[in-house]
């Protein structure tokens, strides 16, 4: 692990909090290790669920622990890039798997707000597809896919830009449990 589900390093001394209890630095020791048997050592990220995120940011999160219960902000954005570069730099790992790039689904949010949006992310969808939220009611699903789609594009952009900044040669691998979804 490098930063998992819920939102903590499994390495010291990070911008991301370390792990409740950790007693050692967990990642660069395994990094180290693999690295003097020449493995190439991958990290793990949590993408669209991370409980810390979701604690200290109530008004961008639909909840937590959840699947999937954070719109991809700036904010959130901005973050996740921050902890991808350090966990690069710090732990010198080859590169790192992505999980749960998937924005909010629909049951996420019917369970959390009764299905309404969260203010950010109508500010979100309004800011990626340059028009006005049109209301839960009359999102077609056109749309609400167009939204889903440009939302992920961005988030995939900032984690490539923030990993190829921290190591030009580091591999990101996406794992994807559903390759039939649009």
């Amino acid at each position: 692990f490098a930063v998992s589900c819920n939102g903590y390093a499994w390495y010291k001394g990070g911008v991301v909090p370390e792990q409740p209890g950790l007693k050692h630095d967990f990642l660069p020791e395994v990094v180290r290790l693999g690295h003097a048997r020449e493995m190439r050592v991958m990290g793990y990220f949590c993408i669209g669920a991370n409980t810390r995120w979701g604690q200290q940011h109530p008004d961008l999160s639909y909840g937590i622990p959840s699947a999937y219960h954070l719109p991809f902000t700036d904010a959130y954005l901005d973050d996740l890039a921050a902890s991808i570069a350090d966990a690069l730099g710090k732990s010198r790992m080859d590169g790192f798997m992505i999980d749960w790039a998937w924005c909010p689904t629909d049951a996420v949010r019917k369970q959390a707000t009764g299905g309404k949006w969260l203010e950010a992310e109508k500010k979100l969808y309004e800011q990626l597809l340059a028009r006005p939220f049109p209301g839960e009611d009359r999102l077609t699903p056109d749309d609400h896919l167009a939204y889903q789609r440009k939302a992920i594009d961005r988030c995939w952009t900032r984690i490539r830009d923030a990993a190829k900044r921290a190591n030009a040669d580091c591999v990101i691998w996406l794992s994807c449990n559903n390759v039939r979804d649009p």
